[in-house]
């Protein structure tokens, strides 16, 4: 299943991509193509990603990162986009709060992926009609608190069968129309980890044609006192601009270049261009002083 999800999307890139050489001069096919490119790009990276991450998670060589955050930020900046998709959907999409102590230490990020993917399955499996809730509560006021987090949907559910091994790596439900819905079935292992690592617990209660709820609850410890110097970063931070600005990039790979020079150009930078590293040397090298504002390279060069 897994080595066919990857194909699929592949082939659907290369089968676009050739259709856009034979049609170059009608716009509104290429415009089509394009999009139909862009979309299997993203599906294929997001499986690849996956896989990546079950990889990492399985050699236990991710660790947590725990700072201060403000949690239901995290959360209306995670459920935002669905809001979009619900409306595109005609689905109902609610997000509620109840809880006094917003500010806590946790890894939002980590937070925030375990949200993307309960959402993006709520989403996934439910159709046009559907409600779906995102609901988080405080359950008590301590310094050491616990939050409920619960995703809710009115979707196609899953079978006793399935929800008994819904966390096995590679699993998924293959009756009742879902075999349609492309993945690697590497979601929810990544969030039964995820939870787990943050001392968590995660339930699934789910029956065919009713939908489902995903429940979760984990330790935060609360923040009571906050200083706020952050709004003034971010504010500062959005009048920031690259016009001008000059940057030494160095990239070995052609379609890499021609991005990244594409896309920095676009935003007023001038890019002076590296192929190597001994390349990118010698032109910093015999650069005046600070004459780069920035050196941009390939990871590995």
């Amino acid at each position: 299943n897994m080595s066919h999800d990857m194909r699929t999307p592949l082939n659907a890139i290369i089968g676009m991509s050739e259709l856009v050489q034979k049609n170059l001069d009608d716009p509104q096919k290429i415009a089509g193509y394009m999009e139909k490119i862009n979309f299997s790009s993203k599906q294929l990276l997001n499986l690849i990603n996956d896989i990546l991450e079950m990889s990492r998670l399985e050699q236990g060589k991710i660790s947590l990162d725990y700072q201060q955050f403000d949690l239901k930020k995290c959360v209306n900046d995670c459920a935002a986009p669905f809001h979009a998709q619900a409306d595109k959907e005609q689905k109902t999409f609610t997000v509620s709060f109840d809880m006094e102590d917003a500010t806590v230490m946790g890894d939002f990020f980590r937070i925030g992926q375990i949200l993307n993917n309960l959402l993006s399955n709520a989403f996934k499996y439910s159709k046009a009609g559907a409600q779906i809730f995102l609901r988080v509560k405080q359950l008590n006021q301590q310094e050491h608190t616990k939050y409920q987090i619960v995703v809710q949907d009115t979707g196609i559910g899953m079978s006793r069968e399935f929800v008994e091994r819904i966390f096995e790596p590679y699993a998924r439900e293959t009756r009742f129309g879902a075999q349609k819905v492309s993945g690697t079935g590497l979601g929810m292992p990544i969030v039964k980890s995820l939870v787990s690592q943050m001392s968590g617990q995660i339930t699934v209660d789910s029956e065919l044609g009713k939908g489902s709820t995903f429940t979760i609850t984990i330790p935060l410890e609360t923040v009571r006192e906050t200083e706020k110097p952050e709004q003034e970063e971010t504010e500062a931070a959005s009048q920031f601009s690259l016009e001008g600005r000059k940057i030494l990039l160095a990239e070995d790979n052609d379609f890499n270049m021609e991005i990244a020079t594409e896309i920095l150009s676009m935003h007023g930078v001038q890019v002076t261009q590296a192929w190597n590293g001994a390349e990118a040397v010698l032109l910093f090298r015999e650069s005046l002083p600070f004459s780069f504002d920035a050196i941009l390279m390939d990871m590995q060069m």
